[in-house]
């Protein structure tokens, strides 16, 4: 038995198909409509981030005749209990309000340490969000290999 196909189902067939074949096709002799170019949108900027530095780096830097800032984001009893020499106290909590009115300089170089490393990240990040360009994080003063100043 043969399978007849309705005459409006093949009526709809071909209307759909002469749709389509008319939607893609394009004159040569038409012209586009001219648009208006989007502008282009712009890379992001790439945030600022800071620089891990390994002690050795940090040590050459401390003697070498380049100014820097050696921040101890630890608490004032850790710091009391032994410090890298020349360094400044600036506990991880008070960083946001005393960096900008204590360090000047938003180039300054930055060297900053804490007890195990994880507050030195907050902290280059803190330094960071305000404007600082120039931050180094040592990490900690467990991996210091260096003198540390002790209580008297």
């Amino acid at each position: 038995m043969k399978h007849k196909i309705p005459a409006i189902g093949l009526l709809f067939l071909l209307f759909v198909l002469g749709l389509s074949a008319c939607a893609s096709e394009t004159s040569d002799t038409e012209s586009p409509v001219p648009t208006q170019a989007e502008p282009p949108i712009p890379a992001p900027a790439e945030a600022p981030a800071f620089h891990p530095l390994a002690p050795s780096d940090a040590q050459e830097m401390m003697a070498s005749d380049t100014a820097f800032v050696l921040l101890d984001v630890r608490e004032p009893s850790e710091f009391a209990e032994g410090h890298i020499p020349g360094a400044t106290l600036m506990p991880l909590g008070t960083l946001h309000e005393r960096a900008p009115l204590e360090i000047l300089d938003k180039d300054m170089q930055i060297i900053i340490y804490c007890r195990s490393g994880r507050r030195s990240v907050d902290a280059a990040e803190i330094l960071l969000a305000l404007g600082f360009q120039n931050v180094f994080d040592l990490g900690g003063i467990l991996n210091w290999p260096y003198e540390i100043q002790l209580p008297e």
